[in-house]
């Protein structure tokens, strides 16, 4: 059947242009600012990012690389209101050997409740159980020589073995997708 509504030559509107994002009052404290904005928060830092399809990023860039094996400790808590389970509330740690091959480390607190870890190819989750809206406290020990990456979160423990080769650990910081996330300091510590 033909579309009633067809006008030939009709030009298509045009999507609204999206908002761009306010410019965070910590953004210069990190060398790799994507698609996020960075402000003060309890913990440490509010990382925001609006876009519900790509990825916000802050990395901070270590002054010196860890070869080896290495633990970060951090914590993260969702600022993003609401208790609907169709609200983005999401917030990882994330690692690599440059700026984009990161590894993914943290919580799935909207929708899908999850404490997970992600190479980009490969992904292992435990289900999160309890409140998503409390402060979580993660220690993830990354080993490059076994190739596996452990968090240890709330007495349960996510391994996951890397689907490539990880060198030394040159960039660090946070990622969210849609959703305000407070994260602590990473403290980084070679062993």
């Amino acid at each position: 059947t033909s579309n009633p509504n067809y006008k030939p030559g009709a030009k298509k509107p045009r999507p609204a242009p999206r908002a761009s994002l306010k410019k965070g009052a910590k953004d210069g404290e990190f060398q790799v600012l994507r698609g996020a904005a960075v402000d003060a928060a309890v913990l440490g830092y509010a990382v925001r990012s609006s876009n519900p399809s790509a990825e916000g990023l802050a990395l901070k860039k270590l002054a010196r690389p860890v070869k080896g094996k290495a633990t970060l400790k951090l914590s993260l808590q969702s600022l993003q209101p609401g208790t609907a389970r169709t609200i983005h509330k999401n917030g990882f740690v994330v690692f690599g050997d440059d700026a984009d091959r990161l590894v993914h480390c943290g919580c799935y607190l909207g929708g899908r409740r999850y404490f997970s870890v992600s190479d980009g190819a490969n992904r292992t989750e435990v289900p999160l159980p309890g409140d998503p809206t409390r402060r979580f406290d993660l220690t993830v020990t990354v080993d490059p020589a076994a190739r596996t990456v452990t968090m240890a979160v709330e007495g349960q423990t996510v391994i996951l073995c890397l689907g490539r080769a990880l060198g030394a650990i040159t960039h660090v910081g946070y990622a969210n997708t849609n959703t305000v996330t407070a994260f602590g300091p990473v403290a980084v510590a070679q062993q």
